[in-house]
């Protein structure tokens, strides 16, 4: 390749990193309150993505995951879905979103300044619903009006905020050469001082939220990145992958089963002060009744139109894997795992750096993702559904395995 190749080839994956942060930044920024998302909620920057990036394979020498086929597959196979089941293109172009925008983050070249200014948007939403969440879960369940998010919702923004600026802020202080002064004193560990404060910080918004989920992904988080397991290798972490993702679809069974277990029942209200059902039971039962004995839809999935003309409830059904198993069936939720555990496969690349504590923090937020799906839709959620994914790729991204964080601007 000619030197003039080679630095346009650098020229438009610069462009590219900054085009991916502008957009999940635009879609944090979104989720920062209730008044800016019933404003740009309705902006759908997804198709507009898909097109930019399919330009800009033409003007430079774009790395191929190894995994293509498997993204050619799902896309065929979503198409077809929808077609049988008449579930309508739209949810078949979220997965084409889906899927270009984990090739964008494999072959994007992210710079310091391009991680600041994501880590700085998710600081601002941290900030905005710190300040605006208080008491948020009781002010959601004693009145909705003018609220555009469930506090479920905003547990997850503080919790992925958090992640986000946790994993990010420890390496960008790491490579910062500022020294940091307290009351004339140099603080020798200024990541660590930052981390206690953060930490109790967001679990106080957390807990506001009462959300139960959201808690305790937040502890587990906080564990694994203490103390970071040294004996973790690619086998095991791909095991524990694919237990939390046979977790996703087994958990609805589960929780199902307990409906008339009233000593579990009473245990969960006295610990937690919430009741152990909050109307999931409703909708997955209805769901799984539909799908028995309806082998087309087990095999092809019910198709999200057809979904709302059968109940408007199914408009979330409150677990990203029976959502994908409703829109495009067996097959469609059989494909999905095996593109998660692509994706984690490809951040256990980094595990072998010098950076090996970036990515079991990477490993680590993926598996927070994972769980959180166990309970949402944000999966599948087209204004949210690019937050879980930077998070589950931002590891996958060559430059950062191949050279770690870059120190130019």
């Amino acid at each position: 390749m000619q030197g003039s190749e080679v630095k346009r080839n650098v020229f438009l994956k610069n462009v590219l990193s900054i085009i991916i942060v502008l957009i999940y930044s635009f879609n944090m920024l979104i989720m920062s309150s209730n008044r800016f998302f019933a404003f740009f909620s309705g902006l759908n920057v997804g198709p507009i993505f898909i097109l930019i990036f399919l330009l800009m394979i033409g003007t430079f020498s774009i790395r191929l995951p190894r995994q293509i086929y498997l993204y050619a597959i799902m896309v065929a196979y979503y198409v077809l879905a929808v077609i049988i089941n008449h579930g309508g293109i739209m949810s078949a172009l979220q997965q084409l979103y889906i899927i270009i925008f984990v090739m964008a983050m494999y072959n994007c070249d992210f710079s310091r300044t391009s991680l600041w200014v994501a880590t700085l948007a998710n600081l601002f939403v941290w900030v905005m619903w710190i300040v605006n969440g208080k008491q948020y879960g009781s002010v959601y369940l004693s009145t909705q009006k003018g609220l555009s998010f469930n506090s479920n919702t905003v547990s997850e923004l503080l919790l992925f905020s958090y992640i986000v600026v946790t994993i990010f802020s420890k390496f960008l202080f790491n490579k910062s050469r500022v020294v940091y002064i307290f009351h004339g004193r140099e603080i020798k560990h200024p990541h660590l001082v930052f981390h206690v404060l953060f930490f109790a910080i967001t679990l106080w918004g957390i807990w506001q939220t009462e959300s139960r989920t959201s808690a305790i992904v937040f502890i587990i988080f906080n564990i694994l990145y203490l103390i970071s397991p040294k004996k973790l290798n690619r086998k095991s972490v791909l095991i524990i992958t694919a237990v939390i993702l046979a977790g996703g679809l087994m958990f609805p069974v589960f929780y199902l089963s307990l409906q008339n277990n009233y000593k579990i029942i009473n245990w969960v209200k006295t610990v937690t002060g919430k009741s152990l059902f909050t109307g999931r039971e409703y909708t997955w039962n209805y769901l799984f009744q539909h799908l028995i004995g309806n082998s087309k839809a087990i095999i092809f999935g019910i198709g999200q139109k057809p979904a709302i003309q059968l109940a408007d409830f199914l408009t979330n059904v409150h677990n990203s894997y029976l959502a994908y198993l409703m829109f495009f069936g067996v097959i469609g939720l059989v494909l999905y795992f095996i593109f998660i555990m692509f994706l984690v496969n490809d951040i256990c690349d980094g595990l072998e750096t010098n950076n090996r504590d970036f990515f079991l923090s990477c490993i680590f937020a993926t598996w927070v993702v994972l769980i959180i799906l166990y309970t949402e839709t944000i999966a599948v959620w087209p204004v949210f559904v690019i937050i879980p994914y930077f998070i589950m790729c931002i590891g996958g991204n060559r430059t950062l395995q191949n050279v770690g964080f870059k120190n130019r601007d």
